[in-house]
């Protein structure tokens, strides 16, 4: 996994594709020493270069650093009627059911609020809850704000706010952010998501700028990006090129893609050297330091799981892919069509 240090996460796709062309054109040579042990030896040995340095990467790496307890925290179930939720989301609120709709927003936010009182009050000094696992109408989104603001300043806490602000008859009717409130009861930053997931979501959601917030605080520097904005490696290059220390991450999955989505969100705090903390709504929550360790995890959709708490590491890992980029990926694509070019002329 470390090698996505320096090439991103295309050095572990070349490594596959490699791979297997190796093993097809063995077969094809009827693994006949004397005509493969040329290609053999070289992918081997590349293959074992790359297990080497990520070892010594790992063994090198800072061992005792700075660290902070944070608390991930995961909505319930049965505030809402089936259904209800999604359609609150993709634009369905009709006008006579806002007032019913706002009860059980309001009933959302008391959870969210009076747990993570108890877990500021346990230590946790930030606290993230997911993608849009908290509703608000856009006209009692202040009033909201005021008591999580309140509630910050008296627990001395960071809190992240996971929020789905809801515009009922508008075009794009849902805002879905990020907001990040200090110790001090000041909102650092209010961020929207910048990559809509295709079909339902970026139809009815206000889309962001692109541009990643990072908050220089007591604890470090805190980035934050919104679930499907870690499925960029070319977006998320912003938290290390700003060398965030700890990456926060609102997400909202469902059950079939969520150890995948998990997995795939560790890439990109190894690409970019910081540790992450991801709260999911209907998936995986977990935090992992700078090299990948799972430092903690909690699956939703056990029986009882709302809360993961982890102590991570506040510190930045410099990496060769913060400031290269792309380099390796576009190497490959330029080595490919000079292939091309020279097999043309071969031809001719």
């Amino acid at each position: 996994m470390q090698i996505v240090s320096v090439t991103g996460i295309f050095g572990i796709a070349f490594l596959i594709a490699w791979f297997a062309s190796v093993v097809n054109w063995a077969w094809q040579h009827d693994f006949a020493w004397h005509a493969i042990r040329g290609g053999v030896l070289l992918c081997a040995g590349v293959f074992s270069l790359v297990m080497l340095a990520g070892a010594t990467r790992l063994a090198l790496g800072a061992s005792e650093v700075k660290s902070i307890r944070t608390a991930a925290i995961s909505g319930p179930e049965g505030m809402f009627h089936p259904g209800d939720e999604a359609r609150i989301l993709h634009g369905g609120v009709r006008d006579e059911e806002v007032a019913q709709f706002r009860k059980a927003f309001g009933r959302l936010q008391d959870w969210f609020l009076e747990n993570t009182r108890r877990e500021a009050s346990a230590g946790a000094r930030i606290v993230v809850w997911p993608e849009v696992n908290l509703l608000v109408f856009k006209e009692d989104e202040p009033m909201f704000l005021e008591r999580a603001q309140r509630l910050t300043a008296e627990e001395r806490v960071y809190l992240l706010i996971g929020l789905g602000t809801v515009c009922p008859g508008v075009p794009r009717s849902l805002e879905n952010k990020a907001v990040l409130l200090n110790p001090s009861g000041e909102i650092e930053f209010s961020y929207l998501k910048s990559r809509l997931v295709p079909g339902a979501e970026a139809r009815v959601t206000v889309a962001g700028n692109g541009r990643l917030p990072i908050s220089h605080t007591q604890y470090g520097r805190i980035a934050v990006a919104i679930c499907y904005d870690m499925d960029f490696p070319q977006l998320m290059r912003q938290v290390g090129q700003a060398e965030a220390d700890v990456l926060l991450t609102p997400a909202n999955d469902w059950e079939v893609i969520k150890d995948l989505h998990f997995r795939m969100a560790i890439f990109r705090a190894i690409e970019n050297g910081t540790s992450m903390v991801r709260a999911t709504k209907s998936g995986l929550s977990g935090a992992v330091d700078a090299f990948g360790h799972t430092l903690a995890l909690t699956d939703h959709f056990l029986p009882g799981a709302r809360i993961m708490i982890a102590q991570v590491p506040l510190t930045h890992v410099s990496t060769i892919y913060t400031r290269v980029g792309d380099l390796f990926a576009w190497s490959c694509i330029a080595s490919f069509m000079i292939m091309i070019a020279v097999i043309l002329r071969v031809v001719r």
